[in-house]
């Protein structure tokens, strides 16, 4: 049996993106996604709560998410998990973290669309940005 890896988020910023070039010139965007979830307790009480997901994603569509978007945007993503292991220092023991890195992304809401996104073909503010979409940016 074949592995699957895929995660699918909507929801907003929770801080402005941050770009960064890698020794290699390649771009690379890191941001955290608020999921909100919220549900009804057992006494009939409303009942919510927040998870703060980091995100990275990479080449031309990180300068698209860093341009284009800011805190509390939202923002629909498609990905994998991927696991950081390294060894703290001051402990000595092993840490690990799940991030999730975005391999498509929408946008969700039409908020200065029209001033900052070209029109290109397959572009709009609930469309999904391709190839030739980031390459006409």
């Amino acid at each position: 049996m074949r592995d699957y890896n895929k995660v699918i988020l909507m929801g907003n910023l929770a801080q402005d993106p941050e770009m960064k070039t890698t020794a290699g010139s390649k771009q690379v965007t890191n941001f955290t996604i608020a999921c909100n979830r919220s549900w009804m307790g057992p006494e009939g009480q409303e009942a919510s709560e927040v998870s703060f997901i980091d995100c990275e994603i990479w080449g031309k569509a990180a300068k698209v998410v860093a341009d284009h978007f800011s805190k509390g945007r939202p923002i629909f993503v498609e990905g994998r998990l991927k696991q950081e292991v390294w060894t703290n220092k001051e402990t000595q023991k092993k840490q690990s973290k799940l991030r999730v890195v975005v391999e498509n992304f929408n946008f969700i809401d039409s908020k200065k669309s029209s001033e900052s996104i070209p029109a290109v073909a397959g572009n709009s503010s609930e469309g999904t940005m391709t190839d030739a979409d980031f390459d006409a940016l």
